[in-house]
């Protein structure tokens, strides 16, 4: 698939891999159902190119870049370690992100649509930063993760009003926790035994 082998090139050239236009309209992730084939990666794709040790081996430190794509399935990437990042800019994860007991440097999701993300476990070496209109609906797991620098939850919507809309109950934070500017959640925002360098959510 193109966008597929976009992403694989650009890993091993330390790039990123971007489908966006740059129609403020078309790119929007809420539209993605509409895009066609050349802007979508099998989540399946994702797992095996960190996984699998020959594929992974060509991964720069750069890490895995993504905009403007649509990845389709759950990102099972539950008990994996890669040396590198995971970073994604105005793309639709159709499915579920699961990193539970991951071991990854960082995670950035910048404007992305997505349904539940269970990081419960993770070791992140880096910051964690959810920003710039990232939408979930479904909750944000972090339970007893660890995190090397900040968490950053900026112009957010975390929307899981029946049940937690973000759950952090012994994580472990080297940074800030900062859940201030746009922040919005419908549902239970559990932040109980976080051990943080400071929490900022006024």
């Amino acid at each position: 698939m193109p966008a597929e082998e976009k992403l694989f090139r650009a890993a091993q050239e330390g790039k990123g891999a971007s489908a966006l236009t740059g129609d403020e309209k078309e790119d929007n992730p809420a539209n993605a159902a509409k895009w066609n084939v050349d802007r979508v990666v099998r989540a399946e794709s994702i797992t095996w190119l960190c996984t699998d040790p020959q594929s992974s081996a060509p991964v720069t430190y750069r890490g895995l870049t993504l905009g403007g794509m649509r990845i389709d399935a759950d990102l099972d990437l539950q008990d994996a370690e890669f040396k590198f990042s995971l970073t994604a800019y105005k793309c639709l994860f159709s499915g579920n992100i699961l990193l539970r007991n991951a071991r990854l440097r960082g995670l950035y999701l910048v404007g992305c649509l997505t349904k539940n993300l269970n990081a419960e476990g993770a070791r992140i070496a880096g910051p964690v930063f959810l920003r710039n209109g990232f939408k979930a609906e479904g909750e944000v797991k972090l339970f007893g993760a660890t995190i090397g620098g900040n968490l950053q939850c900026e112009n957010v919507q975390l929307l899981n009003a029946k049940s937690h809309a973000l759950t952090a109950t012994g994580a472990k934070i080297a940074g800030i926790v900062d859940l201030r500017a746009g922040f919005k959640a419908e549902g239970i925002v559990d932040l109980r035994l976080v051990q943080a360098a400071a929490l900022s959510d006024d």
